[in-house]
């Protein structure tokens, strides 16, 4: 039985993530864990409207070890949401899911 969700939830002050990751680790100065797992209040965004009303927010985050990421999510048709996660020293990540308000199912 599958436990844990993943997840990216966005609050006014704060964003935490709880995403895995499969990946090579290049000259990060942090070792060892998942680096996709945390919370931070250290991040700016910016929010494009694009022709096709898809919404596409990039997201610069600092983690709290110190790792630097750039989050692109777009999403499409209000609740359809593609993350892709990068980093100078790290493998990029993609992720695809919806999204919901928090304690509510897809489809509630």
């Amino acid at each position: 039985m599958l436990t844990q969700l993943n997840s990216m939830t966005v609050n006014k002050d704060s964003l935490t993530v709880s995403l895995p990751y499969i990946g090579k680790e290049g000259s990060s100065g942090n070792t060892g864990g998942n680096p996709l797992q945390f919370t931070t209040t250290d991040f700016t965004y910016k929010v494009e409207v694009t022709k096709k009303k898809d919404k596409i927010i990039t997201m610069e985050v600092k983690s709290p070890g110190s790792d630097r990421f750039t989050f692109m999510l777009t999403i499409s048709k209000g609740i359809m949401a593609k993350l892709t996660i990068t980093s100078s020293s790290r493998s990029p990540m993609n992720f695809s899911g919806y999204i919901q308000e928090p304690g509510t199912m897809v489809g509630e």
